[in-house]
């Protein structure tokens, strides 16, 4: 998986830690899973994802560690009937989504493994936008 257990010593409080402690490790993947699949969404037009997740230890990115935690959390939280979700992972899950926005947009350019040409090897950088249009007319008479 891409994130550790040790990972989320960093982030999380003890409400957090019950949370994790309780969720199988079934179910914990399974939430891992989904938020990189979130993430991908956003990424995958630029960025190879199969290969950024499949990165570990201090080869991944620490920011994309970062906010997959935050997604993973929200999400486990979430799925926990009758009990809402803390505010700071609300927040936290939000600020996620508008940063893989940003990164969407070009806004930002993160550390992230390019996708490339499997004929070429060069760097895909997305769909490409054409510019231009017909010859101009004149419709004067």
């Amino acid at each position: 998986m891409f994130l550790t257990e040790n990972d989320y010593d960093t982030l999380i409080l003890d409400d957090d830690r019950l949370l994790i402690s309780q969720a199988t490790d079934t179910i914990r993947q399974q939430t891992e899973t989904m938020a990189i699949d979130q993430m991908s969404g956003y990424l995958r037009p630029k960025y190879d994802t199969a290969a950024t997740f499949a990165k570990t230890s201090t080869a991944r990115s620490q920011v994309l560690v970062m906010y997959c935690m935050d997604i993973t959390l929200y999400h486990l939280h979430a799925s926990i009937p009758g009990r809402f979700v803390p505010e700071i992972r609300r927040i936290r899950y939000e600020d996620a989504l508008a940063w893989l926005k940003d990164v969407a947009k070009g806004l930002i350019d993160p550390d992230l493994v390019l996708k490339t040409d499997p004929t070429t090897g060069e760097s895909v950088t997305g769909p490409s936008i054409l510019f231009g249009g017909n010859a101009k007319q004149d419709n004067s008479w």
